[in-house]
């Protein structure tokens, strides 16, 4: 992958990634390792879901939107854009499914409202990213 972006750098582009850094497919390796990393409906064990896509590279597919209250969750998630900015070099990451991280669900941490999660989920990324990366974000 850092081929891609350094020869995106060759030719005055600016390598960049589109990621949804607080969803994640129902069958990947975060929802089955770490299943205290989803967020849950409030009135039931099930996974809350962030939405489905109708199309394209992912077409028709659920899914869980991930934790951010969870300390491990967000240590996850901060390593992944570090190693995407900092080891794969790209400087432009835009952030899909951002609503994923506010779903109304029960939480790790449960003194946290929906929009105070959004804004932790919001630093963690920034922080993590640092100065060298340009952060776009949708929906």
């Amino acid at each position: 992958v850092r081929d891609a972006s350094e020869a995106a750098a060759r030719h005055s582009l600016t390598p960049g990634l589109w990621i949804a850094p607080f969803a994640a497919d129902f069958g990947s390796e975060v929802v089955r390792d770490h299943p205290e990393w989803i967020l849950r409906c409030r009135n039931s064990s099930l996974p809350a879901n962030s939405g489905f896509t109708a199309g394209g590279a992912y077409g028709g597919k659920w899914f869980a939107g991930l934790d951010v209250s969870h300390p491990d969750c967000r240590a996850h998630i901060a390593g992944l854009i570090q190693r995407m900015v900092y080891d794969q070099r790209f400087t432009f990451l835009k952030l899909d499914f951002l609503h994923a991280a506010a779903l109304p669900a029960t939480r790790h941490d449960p003194s946290l409202t929906r929009a105070q999660a959004l804004q932790l989920a919001l630093a963690t990324v920034r922080d993590a990213a640092g100065e060298a990366a340009f952060l776009m974000g949708c929906s």
